[in-house]
């Protein structure tokens, strides 16, 4: 089938049959670099880079120069979305996110969603830098963090091996979960993919998700993030804005 993109990506994800596959590679940006070395060192940390629209879109533009990939990836991370929130993040050398952790509902009501549109600005910023910078040929890839992968990180504060307090929580009160939306996730992801981005979403493997062979709570339970109200129209609200890709 022959769609009206010059993209080689989006014609292969409308399964168009190609001479030769498009390509692109998870974190192609990064220190393998010598350029992103360079750059990463003018900002005191990572969050800075990730919302320093002059630094993210030179670092999301690096690997297409050198390389010629069929698609740029967004220089951010899933964690600006709880950042945004008002949840202290900070990234260590060696040692990956740390979160102040989201406990209980007294955490929870911390949150401002009020003021996600203003603090995640840089990051849209970022995706019409790299939008307006591509050629006609090469895709931009969005993405956002599925909202169970996000729930952990906000509820264990940061990397986890066996999400321990998570699953509590997500058993011991299951309401929380499937009553706290993830509008702000899909308000991040629809908002990226109207500047231009194609979206991918990040989920943790379903293994994690089981507690001693009981699998996992509610499915709703499992993919709902301890934020916003309601419950999320995700899929309805992207496929009136753009293309949603799940990631391998």
């Amino acid at each position: 089938m022959r769609i009206g993109s010059a993209k080689p990506l989006l014609r292969a994800l409308a399964r168009e049959t190609l001479p030769s596959p498009p390509w692109w590679l998870m974190r192609q940006a990064g220190r393998y670099l010598p350029e992103y070395r360079q750059l990463r060192a003018r900002a005191a940390d990572f969050v800075e880079v990730c919302l320093t629209p002059a630094l993210a879109a030179e670092l999301t533009l690096q690997p297409i120069r050198r390389y010629g990939m069929d698609a740029a990836i967004l220089f951010s991370d899933i964690l600006m979305v709880p950042y945004a929130l008002g949840q202290k993040l900070a990234f260590h050398e060696r040692e990956g996110p740390v979160l102040e952790r989201v406990e209980n509902s007294a955490g929870v009501a911390k949150l401002n969603p009020g003021r996600i549109s203003a603090s995640l600005e840089p990051v849209f910023e970022t995706a019409r830098r790299v939008r307006d910078a591509l050629d006609s040929r090469t895709t931009l890839i969005g993405f956002a963090g599925a909202p169970w992968t996000v729930a952990t990180y906000m509820v264990e504060g940061g990397g986890s091996r066996d999400f321990r307090r998570v699953k509590s929580w997500a058993y011991r009160d299951p309401h929380t979960f499937e009553d706290r939306g993830a509008e702000q996730i899909v308000a991040f992801a629809c908002r990226t993919v109207i500047i231009g981005t194609t979206i991918a979403d990040r989920e943790i493997d379903e293994p994690e998700l089981r507690v001693e062979g009981r699998g996992v709570p509610d499915r709703r339970a499992a993919t709902a993030v301890l934020i916003g109200s309601g419950r999320p129209r995700l899929a309805a609200d992207l496929a009136g804005a753009g293309q949603r890709v799940r990631a391998p």
